[in-house]
């Protein structure tokens, strides 16, 4: 299993993301954070693909089956050049976090974006601030 996600994390790294995504759909994880990664994988090949909606929808799936969060960040990873509805994605995640008021749910006002940086590692400025930011 391991060797199979390193292979698809080495396709994404490398550029070949319709390669990382097929790799990444076809594996089992076995640890929250294999999942973790598969999704992570699996969202990014489909937005690479052209499948913005779908990565939106499989997120917003994560979202609602392993996080129960007091508090909700948004994180982006902007890929490169290409935006993906930048406005729309923020709005949408805005939405889901407002919809979960009952869960005592509350949005944490910090942006933590990446434009630009690879999503083939968990190494970004970004997402180690928010991950500092929620450890405390």
């Amino acid at each position: 299993m391991v060797g199979t996600l390193k292979l698809a994390q080495e396709h994404f790294s490398l550029g070949e993301y319709a390669e990382s995504l097929r790799i990444a759909q076809s594996i089992v994880p076995r640890t929250k954070a294999e999942a973790a990664e598969c999704s992570c994988l699996i969202c990014e090949g489909l937005q690479y693909a052209g499948m913005a909606e779908d990565a939106v929808q499989r997120s917003i799936r994560e979202l609602e089956r392993d996080v129960s969060p007091i508090h909700a960040a948004r994180y982006w990873q902007v890929i490169g050049r290409i935006h993906l509805e930048q406005l729309k994605r923020e709005e949408a995640a805005e939405a889901f976090i407002k919809s979960q008021a009952h869960e005592a749910w509350s949005l944490i006002t910090t942006h933590y974006n990446n434009g630009g940086f690879s999503g083939g590692s968990m190494f970004r400025s970004a997402l180690q601030r928010l991950l500092s930011h929620v450890q405390g």
